[in-house]
């Protein structure tokens, strides 16, 4: 039974989780994520790709590899992904990419509908097309957010399942009305509104219809049966989303957080069972365990299997702030009933804040037990292949002023978390204009080094009440005791500036130099301390991203400009349009036949052609206008934005040639865009 459960040998990247079936491309892409990393999600629409569908690893590059082949993958894919992350829990990367340009639309900012909960699934949801054949699904439910951490965690994949062949007994799915239910309450959830635009929003409605069409999704072997478990959503009956009966026979959590709260709710009896946890977590809920069971199990990853560096949390309101780099982030609840064995997995730790407001997603899975087989020694006691992971651990309940110490921390930091994710909420904006010729004295140190013919643009964050509110945006983040800093995500870090403490205080304003930092993306830095003088002080440093407002005048089109200035050399620009137009689609089959339809393309002296009358761009140009009219205007908005109306080279010259005979083919889609 281990081996069909849970093997720490058999690791799974996320990579093999999102990459498409053969043969097939992503279509529309949502995730969710507690923590967001931005550089971790540039990679995202590389996984999508054919060189990583081709068995790269591209799992913890830093981008620095090929950056043309990563351009075209975030082009190519970037606008069919939308992401709903938690407010004020971006992470601030090293330093500002202009890549991060082409994040912006896919980054959606929302929080728990329920006061004081946060918004912590994470779960990704895609469908894949392929020439010829229906569209296909498949949930990716894990409990690893979209950063670099390397924890312990999970990840469930679940393709979407066949339609019956009339046989007489159709295998077991798993329902996918919750999953439509989950996905509907991500666009009404506070913040939603604001941050999915309209293509995004039209994305996301396109993928509720499609999934509320499908049989359901795959039950994974060796399980007979399951069911999608959102938490949280709005009208929830929150006392009746605990999961595990009480008169279960024998059961065991693995949970890097606990609480009091919820370990009440586990079964008194049953045998054996088995708390797995992070030793801190344990010590800080000894009494808890010891008043509730005679000889508990509690064991923890052993300390060859992990490293304790720390690094920024993802808890959920229950636990210390600390998070190991390479320690316990699985969440997994087993438990056995008559003769079931169930399995829950997904985002949610065995807290009361998981089962009680967070938004969160899970799915159960059950297997029918044989007499005398055991569930929980199976997959993660001593008959499992997890047995060697772990160890025993001996709760010691933690000095009491020790403890009320690193509660008091921890609730300053989720304090500071929520008024981060509260002044998201409030709207803050971002207005750009063009920089005076002569800087001011003041605002000198914050331009970078640049050439001397590109232009400088201010930012100024403007101190707008939002309407309906009382008293100035930032007030958030103005408790007693703490300091607000903020700057522009394209600034240096030298360039933060304090947040202003009234309306009428003046704004803060950046110089930026070249168009492609104006951005945004927003750093915030809170650093606050308790009454108690004696406490650690707590500093909190996420990104946010505010409303960009353009002064008249400005251009619009900001990722063109990005774009240009990525890719200024012909040869260059070359290579990223053929990737761009090539990649993940495996079409070849259908070259004579759409050529053939395409005659007045293939005509003798058009432009770009070889002697044999189809070179790869033209191949692949009339694949698109035959499989994908919308990916096929997306890279006309490319070839517009780097050929001009004057292209510089014969070669920039024939690409707009060849061009102008496939506009037609997208005036409709682009008036849809309209």
């Amino acid at each position: 039974m281990s081996e069909d459960v849970l093997t720490p040998s058999g690791r799974l990247l996320l990579s093999e989780a999102l990459r498409p079936p053969h043969g097939h491309q992503l279509d529309v892409a949502v995730g969710t994520t507690y923590s967001l990393d931005l550089n971790s999600l540039l990679l995202v629409p590389f996984l999508f790709s054919s060189a990583s569908a081709q068995g790269s690893d591209t799992e913890g590059r830093d981008g620095a590899e090929d950056p043309t082949s990563k351009l075209a993958a975030l082009r190519r894919h970037a606008g069919r992904i939308t992401v709903f992350a938690q407010g004020g829990n971006i992470h601030a990367p090293s330093r500002y990419q202009a890549f991060h340009t082409f994040l912006e639309d896919s980054v959606v900012q929302v929080t728990s509908v329920n006061e004081g909960r946060i918004f912590h699934p994470k779960i990704w949801v895609l469908r894949f097309t392929a020439p010829g054949v229906e569209p296909t699904h498949r949930l990716v439910c894990a409990s690893r957010n979209i950063t670099p951490d390397t924890a312990w965690d999970t990840v469930l994949t679940c393709d979407q399942a066949m339609a019956p062949d009339g046989a007489s007994t159709a295998p077991p799915v798993i329902e996918a009305g919750p999953l439509v239910a989950f996905l509907r309450a991500l666009t009404e959830l506070p913040g939603a509104e604001l941050g999915l635009t309209a293509e995004h929003r039209a994305q996301v409605t396109s993928l509720i219809s499609s999934v509320s069409g499908i049989p359901g999704f795959e039950v994974p072997a060796p399980f007979e049966g399951g069911r999608l478990l959102p938490l949280g959503l709005p009208g929830a009956d929150l006392l009746s989303q605990w999961p595990v009966p009480t008169g279960s026979r024998e059961w065991a959590v693995m949970s890097p957080f606990l609480d009091p709260g919820m370990l009440s709710h586990l079964p008194r009896g049953g045998r054996p069972h088995l708390l797995v946890s992070r030793p801190e977590t344990l010590d800080r809920v000894a009494t808890a365990i010891s008043e509730r069971w005679d000889s508990p199990s509690t064991r923890i990853i052993s300390d060859w299997a992990q490293d304790t560096q720390d690094t920024d949390s993802d808890q959920d309101g229950a636990g210390p702030a600390a998070e190991s780099r390479d320690g316990l982030h699985a969440k997994l609840i087993l438990w056995r009933q008559a003769r079931l064995g169930h399995l829950l997995l997904g985002s949610a730790n065995c807290t009361t804040a998981a089962f009680g407001g967070n938004t969160e997603f899970c799915v159960e899975l059950w297997t029918r037990m044989r007499n005398g087989q055991h569930w929980v020694a199976g997959v993660l006691g001593e008959d499992s292949a997890f047995a060697d992971v772990l160890e025993d651990h001996t709760p010691t309940a933690p000095d009491t002023l020790a403890a009320e110490a690193t509660d008091a921390e921890h609730a300053l930091r989720r304090q500071i978390e929520n008024a981060l994710a509260a002044l998201v909420l409030a709207g803050p904006r971002l207005r750009a204009g063009v920089a005076p010729e002569v800087p001011d004295a003041p605002h000198a140190a914050a331009v970078p080094a640049s050439t001397d013919t590109e232009d400088r643009f201010t930012l100024t964050l403007e101190p707008l009440q939002p309407t309906g509110t009382v008293g100035p945006l930032f007030d958030p983040v103005r408790d007693e005791g703490w300091s607000a800093h903020v700057r522009p995500l394209s600034c240096p870090a030298s360039d933060m500036r304090s947040l202003p403490r009234s309306p009428d205080a003046v704004a803060p304003t950046w110089t930026v130099t070249g168009y492609g930092r104006v951005s945004p993306w927003l750093v915030l830095q809170v650093d606050a301390r308790t009454p108690d003088a004696a406490a650690t002080p707590v500093s909190v440093t996420r990104v946010i991203k505010a409303e960009l407002l353009l002064e008249p005048g400005l251009p619009t089109d900001r990722e063109d400009h990005v774009l240009r200035s990525l890719l200024s050399d012909p040869e260059r620009i070359m290579r990223y349009l053929a990737l761009l137009v090539s990649g993940d689609d495996n079409l070849s089959d259908l070259v004579g036949v759409l050529a053939r339809n395409q005659s007045d393309l293939t005509s003798a002296g058009a432009p770009g052609l070889d002697a044999a009358g189809a070179p790869p761009l033209l191949e692949s140009l009339l694949h698109l206008a035959a499989a994908d009219p919308r990916q096929l205007a997306r890279v006309g908005r490319d070839i517009d934005a780097l050929t001009g109306t004057a292209p510089a080279t014969e070669q920039l010259r024939e690409l707009r040639d060849l061009w102008s005979a496939f506009v037609p083919c997208v005036e409709e889609v682009r008036d849809g865009w309209a």
